[in-house]
């Protein structure tokens, strides 16, 4: 049993040190998990003081480590997803303190030459449209609708976004496109089904007409800018944008980041809910899945202008039935 003890510490060291390769960073983020000085995390680290069972519950918790796979209780092909729950209009200390941690995460990007963000979007992520209020207001009030407690239900008018859930949704958004190569993969359909939300609402009387015709506007606006990333093919400088648009219909939209020193994935649940992992098999095969995909989608960003026009063409289509 100790044999089997030694070996389970051996592997969560190991998995720490992949998931913060950096000493420094990696001992700054063990002192604040556990709240411990400096000499007591090397102590640790060097086993001359071992964690304990609840220090070890808490790394893995806070570095979305399983310590079910680590000591290989679980077949392979089990791997750990968590599901980021938040609630908008009330989040915790500790929901941003879960979204200040992937920002840690992100912010490794801009530095690192090999770093690579994809996704395949079935609707519009958070991270794009957090600069358009109308766009995601709307987001977060089709949220409430659907899954928040009854006595938060308001109509369109009445939801009101935190100020600080707005300005760490746009760091958040600034970081995810911070690295060297972001591929998106769009749904054909995106802009139908946003159409076909706002129009049930509206028909409900939950939006009224004038704030359709405002949503309208300004649909039409963010697919003037998304057209226009999809000519440059770039966020900014060196920060390259490949544009795709799939000839299959997506379940859901997935995203995936990778970089020599973090491997992530994560699914859209819930509107504006997502579930992630760190296993970083997981990140490849999602990586591997969303390259592939290339094969049944045709690239609308720089070249293929034909594709490109006729795509934006017939999201303003849809959004015009508004």
């Amino acid at each position: 049993i100790m044999e089997n003890k030694d070996i389970v510490y051996e592997l969560l060291i190991q998995e720490i040190k992949k998931k913060i390769p950096e000493r420094g960073k990696r001992t700054a983020r063990l002192m604040e998990i556990l709240c411990l000085e400096k000499e007591a995390i090397y102590r640790r680290i060097r086993k001359d003081v071992s964690f304990s069972f609840a220090e070890m519950a808490e790394i893995a918790r806070e570095l979305n480590i399983s310590l079910d796979n680590i000591k290989g209780s679980k077949p392979l092909k089990s791997r750990p997803y968590q599901m980021n729950m938040y609630e908008f209009f009330n989040l915790s200390e500790k929901d941003y303190e879960t979204l200040e941690e992937t920002i840690r995460k992100l912010k490794e990007l801009s530095e690192d030459p090999t770093s690579e963000v994809g996704g395949t979007f079935s609707a519009l992520p958070l991270t794009l449209i957090c600069n358009y209020e109308k766009i995601s207001r709307f987001f977060c009030f089709k949220w409430m609708y659907q899954y928040a407690n009854s006595d938060l239900l308001k109509n369109y008018r009445e939801v009101i976004i935190p100020e600080r859930f707005i300005e760490v949704i746009q760091r958040l958004s600034y970081y995810y496109r911070s690295a060297y190569v972001t591929y998106y993969i769009w749904d054909k359909l995106t802009f139908y089904h946003i159409v076909k939300d706002i129009t049930y609402f509206a028909n409900v009387q939950l939006i009224t007409p004038g704030e359709v015709k405002m949503l309208k506007k300004e649909l039409l606006v963010f697919l003037d800018d998304l057209e226009k990333l999809a000519i440059s093919g770039e966020f900014v400088k060196g920060k390259k944008v490949y544009m795709y648009v799939s000839s299959i219909n997506f379940e859901t939209s997935y995203i995936y980041m990778n970089s020599s020193s973090h491997k992530s994935s994560r699914f859209k649940a819930f509107t504006v809910t997502d579930i992630s992992s760190s296993d970083e098999e997981t990140a490849q095969r999602m990586r591997m899945w969303m390259q592939s995909m290339k094969r049944t989608s045709t690239m609308i960003s720089e070249s293929g202008e034909m594709q490109r026009v006729r795509f934006f063409n017939l999201q303003r289509e849809y959004v015009n039935r508004l």
